[in-house]
């Protein structure tokens, strides 16, 4: 959240512990990266609030993140002191997410894209795929919904019939699927705490991240 309205709670004497995933600014040097004319124009004035969140976070008692890179990052582009950062990882449920019983699907890669944005790395994947001999994989499932513009770069490359999509499935239905797979793929550009990946390792899936 990140909101002024945090700081008028510890100033009333409210003890506050504040969470920060990551610095949004790395979103949004990323996504500026990408955007060109007035898409630029709107992407800037979109991730205006990053400057309150900076302002937000200086102030903090006590912050807590999910990675020591992510700390670093809080440090580096928030300016917050490390003294008061804690590092506390994301953690898996061990119950679900479990290597699977039943054989898996050859040649079949799995990604998880929660929005088809520049962070993400969907457009890299796309390019490795294109690398990669045809039958060394036989499918890519990505679960998350696709923007017009990763359909179009599938269809350019010739690769929209080998990839599907999935959205808002359980976590039992995600944990087989990454079962299945002969690898999940993190593709992303940036990634303060990649849960996907460490749900891939309780599933005994390997991982390939960029």
């Amino acid at each position: 959240t990140l909101g002024p309205g945090i700081l008028a709670l510890e100033r009333r004497g409210l003890p506050v512990l504040t969470t920060i995933h990551h610095p949004i600014s790395r979103d949004r040097r990323l996504e500026l990266e990408q955007a060109t004319g007035w898409e630029r124009l709107s992407k800037r004035r979109w991730y205006g609030f990053v400057a309150m969140q900076r302002r937000v976070a200086r102030r903090s008692s006590h912050i807590l993140t999910v990675s020591e890179g992510s700390a670093q990052d809080i440090v580096t582009d928030f300016a917050v002191p490390a003294e008061r950062i804690d590092v506390v990882p994301v953690g898996v449920a061990v119950d679900v997410f479990t290597p699977p019983t039943a054989p898996r699907v050859p040649g079949r890669l799995v990604t998880i894209a929660s929005a088809d944005v520049p962070l993400k790395g969907v457009p890299v994947l796309i390019e490795a795929l294109q690398a990669m001999a045809p039958d060394a994989w036989s499918e890519l499932i990505i679960v998350g919904t696709a923007s017009e513009r990763t359909h179009k770069s599938l269809a350019d490359a010739g690769l929209l019939d080998r990839v599907s999509f999935r959205s808002g499935i359980p976590d039992e239905e995600l944990a087989a699927l990454i079962g299945s797979a002969q690898a999940l793929v993190v593709p992303s550009r940036y990634e303060g705490f990649s849960l996907p990946a460490v749900e891939a390792m309780a599933c005994g899936t390997p991982v390939v991240a960029s």
